[in-house]
């Protein structure tokens, strides 16, 4: 049992070690620094009962074992929430900024395939939404696919070329000129 206990503590630092990563790529690779509560609160959690275990095995005694691994299956628990989470709330903030953003371009910025690559990205957080609960391994797959649409479709949305924006002036001016000699015109007819 000795043995068995040593393993998954091994185990569990080396979950957390590996959702500690993986939050610092996240950030790293993006700019979004996570604040989800549920994240943090799954985090929480997990210390919460890794330090009661470990109080178990160094307090008492004569150990409960049964308790104690329970204790440690509870900590997995909500380690394996961690990076679903992150995820998750990543993908959702990459998504809410590229709509923000394609309802914002204006006269002055060309989408490209922005709301294309946007409509993907929602499909698959939209997936790994229905995923999170039966499966967080292929629920992670499709949010982290929705961040990879998302970091595509933000690249689409580019500012236009002064050289474009001087065409584009020039195009409504002349189209105002020739409105203003099309009014000229029609009342010096009808005088």
């Amino acid at each position: 049992m000795d043995k068995e206990i040593r393993e998954k503590i091994q185990y569990l630092v080396s979950i957390f070690r590996q959702v500690e990563r993986n939050k610092n790529r996240i950030e790293s690779k993006t700019g979004f620094v996570i604040t989800n509560a549920k994240y943090y609160e799954n985090l929480r959690h997990s210390f919460s009962h890794l330090n009661e275990a470990l109080f178990f095995l160094s307090e008492d005694p004569d150990p409960d074992v049964d308790n104690f691994v329970k204790q440690l299956d509870q900590a997995e628990h909500h380690l394996s929430n961690l990076d679903v989470n992150g995820y998750e709330y990543l993908a959702g903030e990459l998504l809410n900024d590229l709509t923000d953003r394609i309802d914002r371009a204006g006269f002055f910025h060309s989408i490209g395939n922005a709301d294309e690559y946007r409509k993907n990205a929602l499909r698959q957080f939209d997936i790994g939404r229905e995923k999170r609960t039966a499966n967080k391994a292929e629920a992670m797959t499709h949010f982290e696919n929705c961040v990879t649409e998302c970091e595509q479709g933000l690249k689409e949305i580019t500012p236009i070329s002064r050289i474009d924006r001087a065409s584009y002036n020039i195009q409504v001016i002349t189209g105002l000129i020739a409105l203003i000699a099309l009014v000229v015109a029609i009342v010096a007819l009808s005088n």
